[in-house]
């Protein structure tokens, strides 16, 4: 079976990549994990969080 990319979970991926290379540029030193906030914690914020802990070195630090 085939699954279908919709525009929406391209952006979000590619957006949420994006916040990881971001935080990883910017961290501190170099052992410190990447601090993310989401904004929006509608539908899909549990997917996001759950993908984020199984990264395992990212601190989500806030929620709006």
């Amino acid at each position: 079976m085939q699954e279908t990319l919709s525009r929406r979970t391209l952006v979000t991926g590619g957006l949420a990549t994006a916040a990881v290379q971001r935080a990883l540029a910017q961290a501190g030193a170099p052992g410190d994990p990447p601090r993310i906030g989401l904004i929006g914690i509608g539908n899909r914020s549990g997917a996001h969080l759950r993908a984020y802990r199984e990264l395992g070195n990212v601190e989500v630090v806030a929620l709006s």
